[in-house]
């Protein structure tokens, strides 16, 4: 009885404190747990207005876990237009970053109308999966409304930061 007890219970105890130690808890910090992921160098080309009266007036929502993020109003110029100022952080805890829960950045094209509040241009999803070991910076193709592929293409350029790999 005394073995199983004491002793079993004790290395039982300290085995799930170190587990503790070298898990996610390490430090209780607020800035070691959380990673961030940034987005910039938001462009779009060749976009089509969701009316067919006037030109489009493009915005880009974005949403990261829980979090949803909206760039202002642009008028697009040729179907063309970007937010060269305009950059979103996204705040993650690190344990579901890494564990693969939220690994996704959802984006949406709207187009704001004068009659309607906004009109869906295009949508893409894009995995986040690696970003941790080089930045995306590229164009997406929007998937649009009727699936027909020509809603257009937005330019971003996501990068990772976790405080705890410096």
């Amino acid at each position: 009885g005394v073995d199983s007890t004491n002793g079993g219970g004790g290395a039982k105890l300290v085995k799930q404190d170190s587990l503790l130690l070298d898990g996610e808890r390490i430090s209780f910090a607020e800035n070691n747990k959380t990673v961030t992921v940034e987005v910039k160098d938001i462009k779009l080309r060749g976009i089509a207005s969701a009316s067919y009266f006037s030109k489009p007036k493009p915005y880009v929502v974005f949403q990261c876990a829980e979090t949803r993020e909206k760039t202002t109003v642009s008028k697009a110029i040729n179907g063309d237009c970007e937010w060269g100022k305009e950059i979103f952080k996204f705040e993650l805890e690190r344990a579901q970053f890494y564990n693969g829960k939220f690994d996704k950045l959802q984006v949406w094209v709207f187009d704001k109308e004068f009659l309607r509040r906004k009109n869906h241009i295009g949508n893409v999803c894009i995995s986040l999966a690696g970003i941790n070991v080089h930045e995306i910076d590229s164009w997406f193709a929007l998937e649009g409304v009727g699936g027909d592929g020509t809603a257009g293409e937005i330019h971003l350029c996501i990068s990772f930061v976790d405080q705890n790999s410096k």
